[in-house]
């Protein structure tokens, strides 16, 4: 409760660059990405600060400050192996403070990240382990109504790509779309190899 009271009193001076107030904890399970985000980069270390057990806080900052760092351009490769180091301490703390049932998959991840980082040579934030979530909104966009959900979005793929923007000229690319058909309904479409 002390913590939400937090969040309520920084929403008034919330800056431009954070898009979304904060909400209380007790609505933790419908945060979105980028409130996780923040509170992990931006304003947990404020938030939490006096308000939790000392360990607690602790462990925090340790994740706080390993991520922070394989978010930044210049320090994700030259403190990559900081960053590293201080990830696994926070996951060894971790285990001793929460148990092992701690230890998960997303928590093995953690492990690997500073390498991911450096095979990438760009910061945490540049890269995506889902390349096609971005490309889910034009995907959302291309339905509108309930159902034939395959058909919509064929129609507008086909759309689409039969305008060529550049040189305003309609130009046909339907030998590079293909589709499977089972009961009269679309169920896959494929466009240049690509199933959508």
């Amino acid at each position: 409760e002390a913590v939400s009271e937090r969040m309520k009193t920084c929403n008034q001076f919330i800056v431009s660059e954070i898009h979304r107030k904060l909400r209380p904890l007790n609505e933790v399970g419908s945060y979105h990405g980028n409130e996780c985000r923040n509170i992990l980069l931006k304003l947990g270390p404020a938030l939490f600060y006096g308000l939790i057990p000392y360990e607690y806080y602790r462990n925090f900052l340790l994740l706080h400050v390993g991520i922070s760092i394989l978010c930044d351009k210049e320090l994700c490769l030259v403190e990559n192996e900081t960053a590293n180091l201080i990830l696994l301490k926070f996951i060894n703390d971790s285990l001793n403070i929460y148990g092992i049932t701690f230890a998960t998959l997303t928590t093995h991840l953690l492990e690997h990240l500073s390498e991911t980082v450096l095979d990438q040579k760009m910061p945490l934030d540049a890269f995506s382990c889902f390349p096609f979530e971005s490309y889910l909104y034009d995907i959302k966009r291309c339905i509108h109504k309930k159902g034939k959900v395959i058909q919509q979005i064929h129609r507008r793929v086909i759309e689409k790509f039969s305008y060529d923007v550049d040189n305003g000229a309609c130009v046909s690319h339907a030998s590079e779309i293909k589709y499977i058909i089972r009961k009269n309904e679309y169920r896959s479409v494929f466009l240049d190899g690509k199933k959508f």
